[in-house]
């Protein structure tokens, strides 16, 4: 799903060129995922989540889907234990 929505944005919106994925240390799955789809990790806030009594660094990581030139799209991922929610979103 992940890969079909890359391929949607360089069809349909060639003005994106970066995607911005956020992932909380509470879904490592998700960030393995990123990075096998080729997303880079550039940051890590810590203990940016509270969730029932425990703190989650958020990894932040970016593609690009094409030659940087206009807009950017935000996909960010919270997770709590089970649950990982998306949001996408024009930054």
């Amino acid at each position: 799903m992940l890969l079909n929505a890359i391929d949607y944005l360089k069809l349909h919106h060639p003005e994106v060129s970066l995607v911005l994925i956020s992932a909380s240390s509470g879904a490592p799955a998700a960030i393995r995922l990123y990075k096998n789809v080729g997303f880079q990790q550039f940051g890590v806030e810590p203990a940016v989540l509270y969730v029932n009594g425990e703190y989650f660094d958020e990894h932040c990581m970016s593609l690009f889907v094409q030659p940087l030139k206009g807009n950017r799209v935000c996909i960010e991922t919270v997770s709590y234990t089970h649950l990982t929610l998306p949001t996408i979103c024009s930054v």
